[in-house]
């Protein structure tokens, strides 16, 4: 991924994607758990926000930071914002327009989406203790900041061909919208590129 995703757009797709209004706690733990679930896929997180280990769990100061300058722009609502101690704000999508799935990088769009469907319908205590349960969280000392790179990659494959075909994938040809056949010939040449690394992958296992 050439660049990482503002801590804003993560912000902007969960308020596009979540209907009934979301706790800043909630908020909160979704941007963490969109970092690690890129930690997992690819080896980084997918933002750039720095997250310590704070009262509640994982945090950051970049999603405060987010949701103010989305309040500005008119693309979320705070629809609770409480004037006691004990309460937690909730922000909702207003009639500003997020992008598309289809216009984030693949990489980002799959560790979203992912994060949306596992954890989106979940409640504050359920997410916080899902955000506990991660290897950076596991022996974190409050205070300190976290280390994202203790996440585990689901699985390792090692093979010389992959890593010459994985260099040319964060730079895919440029296809213009709306042109199928394009697609396709891209979509095949890439899984003529895959197959051999299949076979390849296949033996190892069975070894």
């Amino acid at each position: 991924m050439p660049d990482r995703m503002p801590t804003k757009d993560v912000v902007r797709f969960f308020a596009d994607h979540i209907a009934d209004g979301l706790p800043i706690t909630k908020l909160m733990k979704l941007v963490f758990l969109a970092d690690v679930e890129h930690q997992q896929l690819y080896g980084e997180p997918l933002t750039t926000a720095s997250w310590t280990f704070y009262d509640y769990g994982p945090f950051t100061r970049a999603v405060y930071q987010a949701t103010e300058e989305l309040e500005e722009e008119g693309v979320v609502l705070c629809e609770i914002r409480p004037v006691y101690a004990g309460a937690e704000r909730r922000y909702g999508k207003s009639d500003g327009i997020g992008p598309a799935d289809g216009e984030l990088h693949p990489r980002a769009n799959r560790a979203l989406n992912q994060v949306l469907g596992k954890y989106g319908h979940m409640t504050v205590k359920q997410i916080k203790d899902v955000a506990y349960a991660t290897e950076t969280m596991r022996d974190a000392k409050r205070g300190a900041r976290l280390d994202l790179s203790r996440e585990p990659r689901p699985y390792e494959f090692s093979h010389p061909d992959l890593d010459a075909f994985l260099a040319t994938a964060p730079r895919p040809d440029i296809r213009s919208f709306g042109d199928p056949a394009a697609s396709t010939a891209e979509d095949m040449a890439i899984m003529r590129g895959l197959a051999p690394l299949r076979r390849a992958a296949n033996r190892t296992i069975d070894d």
